[in-house]
Protein backbone atom coordinates (compact mmCIF):
# COMPACT_ATOMS: atom_id res chain seq x y z
CA UNK A 1 0.00 0.00 0.00
CA UNK A 2 1.15 3.52 -0.77
CA UNK A 3 1.90 5.91 2.04
CA UNK A 4 2.63 9.57 2.72
CA UNK A 5 4.89 11.01 5.39
CA UNK A 6 4.26 14.35 7.06
CA UNK A 7 4.84 16.50 10.12
CA UNK A 8 2.00 18.56 11.56
CA UNK A 9 2.45 22.32 11.40
CA UNK A 10 -0.18 23.93 13.60
CA UNK A 11 -1.09 27.58 13.91
CA UNK A 12 -3.18 28.69 16.88
CA UNK A 13 -5.08 31.98 16.86
CA UNK A 14 -7.07 33.63 19.65
CA UNK A 15 -10.51 34.79 18.41
CA UNK A 16 -11.87 37.31 20.90
CA UNK A 17 -15.48 37.48 19.68
CA UNK A 18 -15.83 33.70 20.07
CA UNK A 19 -14.38 33.65 23.57
CA UNK A 20 -15.93 34.41 26.94
CA UNK A 21 -12.79 36.10 28.21
CA UNK A 22 -9.59 37.81 27.14
CA UNK A 23 -6.04 36.51 26.77
CA UNK A 24 -4.97 38.86 29.55
CA UNK A 25 -7.49 37.55 32.08
CA UNK A 26 -5.75 36.36 35.23
CA UNK A 27 -5.95 32.79 36.53
CA UNK A 28 -4.82 31.19 39.77
CA UNK A 29 -3.21 27.97 38.56
CA UNK A 30 -0.99 25.14 39.88
CA UNK A 31 2.76 25.76 39.63
CA UNK A 32 3.51 23.33 36.80
CA UNK A 33 7.35 23.60 36.97
CA UNK A 34 7.27 22.86 40.69
CA UNK A 35 5.00 19.83 40.23
CA UNK A 36 7.18 18.56 37.37
CA UNK A 37 10.33 19.03 39.44
CA UNK A 38 9.00 16.98 42.35
CA UNK A 39 7.98 14.22 39.94
CA UNK A 40 11.49 14.14 38.46
CA UNK A 41 13.12 14.08 41.91
CA UNK A 42 11.84 10.57 42.47
CA UNK A 43 14.28 9.41 39.78
CA UNK A 44 17.28 11.45 40.98
CA UNK A 45 20.10 10.58 43.37
CA UNK A 46 20.72 12.14 46.77
CA UNK A 47 23.29 14.67 45.50
CA UNK A 48 20.88 16.01 42.88
CA UNK A 49 18.11 16.23 45.48
CA UNK A 50 20.33 18.26 47.79
CA UNK A 51 21.12 20.65 44.93
CA UNK A 52 17.46 21.02 44.09
CA UNK A 53 16.58 21.75 47.70
CA UNK A 54 19.07 24.60 47.53
CA UNK A 55 17.32 25.97 44.44
CA UNK A 56 13.97 25.76 46.24
CA UNK A 57 15.39 27.72 49.16
CA UNK A 58 16.65 30.41 46.78
CA UNK A 59 13.53 30.75 44.61
CA UNK A 60 10.84 30.03 47.25
CA UNK A 61 8.25 28.94 44.65
CA UNK A 62 4.56 28.90 45.55
CA UNK A 63 2.25 25.95 44.96
CA UNK A 64 -0.11 28.22 42.97
CA UNK A 65 0.74 31.16 40.72
CA UNK A 66 -1.16 34.00 39.08
CA UNK A 67 -0.81 33.83 35.29
CA UNK A 68 -2.64 35.30 32.33
CA UNK A 69 -4.58 32.94 30.10
CA UNK A 70 -2.04 33.53 27.31
CA UNK A 71 0.91 32.71 29.58
CA UNK A 72 -0.69 29.58 30.98
CA UNK A 73 -1.67 28.28 27.55
CA UNK A 74 1.29 29.29 25.39
CA UNK A 75 4.23 29.58 27.72
CA UNK A 76 6.06 31.71 30.23
CA UNK A 77 9.57 31.83 31.69
CA UNK A 78 9.98 30.53 35.21
CA UNK A 79 12.78 31.18 37.68
CA UNK A 80 12.78 27.58 38.90
CA UNK A 81 13.34 26.28 35.35
CA UNK A 82 16.08 28.81 34.59
CA UNK A 83 18.01 27.74 37.71
CA UNK A 84 17.57 24.00 37.10
CA UNK A 85 19.67 23.00 34.05
CA UNK A 86 18.17 19.49 33.84
CA UNK A 87 14.61 20.80 33.37
CA UNK A 88 13.29 21.23 29.83
CA UNK A 89 11.84 23.12 28.05
CA UNK A 90 12.91 26.61 29.14
CA UNK A 91 9.30 27.85 28.89
CA UNK A 92 6.20 26.14 30.21
CA UNK A 93 2.63 26.25 28.91
CA UNK A 94 -0.18 23.79 28.33
CA UNK A 95 -0.11 24.35 24.55
CA UNK A 96 3.46 25.55 24.11
CA UNK A 97 4.57 22.31 22.47
CA UNK A 98 1.53 21.96 20.23
CA UNK A 99 2.04 24.79 17.80
CA UNK A 100 4.51 25.06 14.98
CA UNK A 101 6.10 22.05 13.32
CA UNK A 102 5.74 18.76 15.15
CA UNK A 103 8.86 16.78 16.02
CA UNK A 104 7.01 13.57 15.11
CA UNK A 105 6.90 12.21 11.58
CA UNK A 106 3.73 10.30 10.76
CA UNK A 107 3.40 7.73 7.98
CA UNK A 108 -0.18 7.14 6.79
CA UNK A 109 -1.77 5.09 4.03
CA UNK A 110 -3.10 7.12 1.12
CA UNK A 111 -5.87 4.66 0.25
CA UNK A 112 -4.72 4.60 -3.36
CA UNK A 113 -4.33 0.83 -3.35
CA UNK A 114 -7.25 0.16 -0.99
CA UNK A 115 -9.79 2.61 0.41
CA UNK A 116 -10.04 0.35 3.46
CA UNK A 117 -6.70 1.83 4.53
CA UNK A 118 -7.45 5.50 3.79
CA UNK A 119 -5.89 7.67 6.49
CA UNK A 120 -4.81 4.73 8.61
CA UNK A 121 -1.53 5.32 10.43
CA UNK A 122 1.27 2.97 9.48
CA UNK A 123 4.10 4.30 11.64
CA UNK A 124 5.29 7.14 13.84
CA UNK A 125 8.93 8.20 13.51
CA UNK A 126 9.53 5.09 11.46
CA UNK A 127 8.28 2.72 14.16
CA UNK A 128 5.12 0.63 13.74
CA UNK A 129 4.91 -0.01 17.49
CA UNK A 130 5.68 2.05 20.57
CA UNK A 131 8.13 0.94 23.24
CA UNK A 132 6.46 2.60 26.20
CA UNK A 133 3.74 0.39 27.63
CA UNK A 134 3.71 -3.09 29.10
CA UNK A 135 2.18 -5.12 26.26
CA UNK A 136 2.30 -5.26 22.46
CA UNK A 137 -1.43 -4.53 22.31
CA UNK A 138 -1.13 -1.25 24.21
CA UNK A 139 1.94 -0.31 22.16
CA UNK A 140 0.07 -0.66 18.88
CA UNK A 141 -0.16 2.35 16.57
CA UNK A 142 -3.59 1.82 15.06
CA UNK A 143 -6.45 3.83 13.63
CA UNK A 144 -6.25 7.30 12.11
CA UNK A 145 -5.42 10.72 13.54
CA UNK A 146 -9.15 11.48 13.71
CA UNK A 147 -9.28 13.80 10.71
CA UNK A 148 -10.61 11.11 8.34
CA UNK A 149 -11.62 7.47 8.31
CA UNK A 150 -11.89 4.74 5.67
CA UNK A 151 -15.34 4.71 4.00
CA UNK A 152 -16.16 1.18 5.17
CA UNK A 153 -16.12 2.40 8.78
CA UNK A 154 -18.87 4.97 8.16
CA UNK A 155 -21.43 2.73 9.77
CA UNK A 156 -23.02 3.58 13.11
CA UNK A 157 -22.37 0.06 14.37
CA UNK A 158 -18.65 0.24 13.63
CA UNK A 159 -16.19 1.38 16.28
CA UNK A 160 -13.57 3.93 15.26
CA UNK A 161 -9.99 3.97 16.48
CA UNK A 162 -7.91 7.12 16.76
CA UNK A 163 -4.27 7.38 17.76
CA UNK A 164 -3.42 10.28 20.07
CA UNK A 165 0.22 11.32 19.85
CA UNK A 166 -0.01 13.37 23.02
CA UNK A 167 -1.14 10.27 24.96
CA UNK A 168 0.96 7.72 23.04
CA UNK A 169 -2.06 5.44 22.85
CA UNK A 170 -5.10 4.72 20.75
CA UNK A 171 -8.70 5.23 21.81
CA UNK A 172 -11.86 3.52 20.65
CA UNK A 173 -14.86 5.70 19.78
CA UNK A 174 -18.50 4.64 19.56
CA UNK A 175 -21.41 6.32 17.81
CA UNK A 176 -23.47 8.48 20.18
CA UNK A 177 -26.07 10.37 18.10
CA UNK A 178 -26.80 12.36 14.98
CA UNK A 179 -26.18 16.11 15.19
CA UNK A 180 -26.32 19.20 13.00
CA UNK A 181 -23.27 21.46 12.72
CA UNK A 182 -22.15 24.54 10.76
CA UNK A 183 -25.51 25.88 9.65
CA UNK A 184 -27.32 22.64 8.99
CA UNK A 185 -24.71 20.08 7.93
CA UNK A 186 -25.72 16.64 9.31
CA UNK A 187 -23.00 14.80 11.21
CA UNK A 188 -22.47 11.84 13.51
CA UNK A 189 -21.09 12.38 16.99
CA UNK A 190 -18.78 9.77 18.47
CA UNK A 191 -17.43 9.58 22.00
CA UNK A 192 -15.11 7.51 24.15
CA UNK A 193 -17.27 4.81 25.78
CA UNK A 194 -17.94 5.03 29.50
CA UNK A 195 -14.95 3.58 31.30
CA UNK A 196 -12.56 4.39 28.47
CA UNK A 197 -10.19 6.01 30.96
CA UNK A 198 -10.74 3.60 33.82
CA UNK A 199 -7.75 2.38 35.78
CA UNK A 200 -6.73 -1.26 35.86
CA UNK A 201 -8.69 -1.58 39.10
CA UNK A 202 -11.86 -1.71 36.98
CA UNK A 203 -10.44 -2.75 33.61
CA UNK A 204 -7.66 -5.37 33.79
CA UNK A 205 -6.89 -4.76 30.09
CA UNK A 206 -5.37 -1.42 31.13
CA UNK A 207 -2.71 -2.98 33.35
CA UNK A 208 -0.23 -2.30 30.58
CA UNK A 209 -0.58 1.44 31.25
CA UNK A 210 -0.31 1.13 35.03
CA UNK A 211 -0.92 -1.97 37.15
CA UNK A 212 -2.78 -0.78 40.25
CA UNK A 213 -2.07 -4.07 42.02
CA UNK A 214 1.65 -3.35 41.80
CA UNK A 215 1.89 0.44 41.73
CA UNK A 216 -0.17 2.34 44.34
CA UNK A 217 0.53 5.61 42.47
CA UNK A 218 -1.63 4.63 39.49
CA UNK A 219 -4.11 7.37 38.62
CA UNK A 220 -7.79 6.98 39.61
CA UNK A 221 -10.61 6.19 37.19
CA UNK A 222 -11.16 8.96 34.65
CA UNK A 223 -7.54 10.16 34.68
CA UNK A 224 -4.77 8.97 32.34
CA UNK A 225 -1.09 9.45 33.19
CA UNK A 226 0.68 10.38 29.95
CA UNK A 227 3.97 11.35 31.59
CA UNK A 228 5.81 8.42 29.99
CA UNK A 229 4.82 9.87 26.64
CA UNK A 230 6.69 13.14 27.25
CA UNK A 231 9.74 11.82 29.13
Amino acid sequence: DKVNQFQDNKTLEFIRDQSIGDEDDLLIVPNIPLLAAFTKLKERNMIENIGFNGILSATKPKEFNERTVKEYMFGYSDELISMTPTMEPDRVGLMSGRKGESVDTMTVYTGEDSLDNLGRIHAMNGETKLKIWGTDECNEIVGTDGSQFPPHLMDKEQELKIFLKSFCRFLTLKFEREVTVLNGIPAWRYKVPEGGFNSSRKNPDYKCYCDAEVDPKCTPDGVFDASKCVD
